[in-house]
């Protein structure tokens, strides 16, 4: 599950690669009162973990929210899991 992934990778030509949160995830104060929502959506980031910590797989995810992609959700966890860091948590 990718919310025990301390890095969450993807896979491009057969190769893992760290995901670049910052290129999935932005805060627009008009958008969710500035909560990090998904770049061109308005989906924000907790409810994408929300409903992984409720046991949704990143697949039943996306086809409840056509408009994200599987690196959403891997986006939606790395950003989780660095503010975790910076904020002294652990999981």
């Amino acid at each position: 599950m990718l919310l025990e992934c301390k890095i969450p990778l993807r896979c491009l030509e057969g190769r893992q690669i760290r995901i670049r949160w910052q290129d999935h995830i932005v805060v627009t104060p008009d958008i969710h009162h500035g909560d990090p929502c998904i770049k061109g959506t308005r989906i924000p980031v907790t409810m994408i973990i929300g409903s992984l910590a409720d046991g949704m797989t990143p697949d039943e995810i996306c086809d409840a929210y056509p408009q994200l992609r599987p690196e959403d959700i891997q986006a939606a966890s790395a950003y989780n899991t660095k503010i975790e860091e910076v904020n002294g948590c652990e999981s």
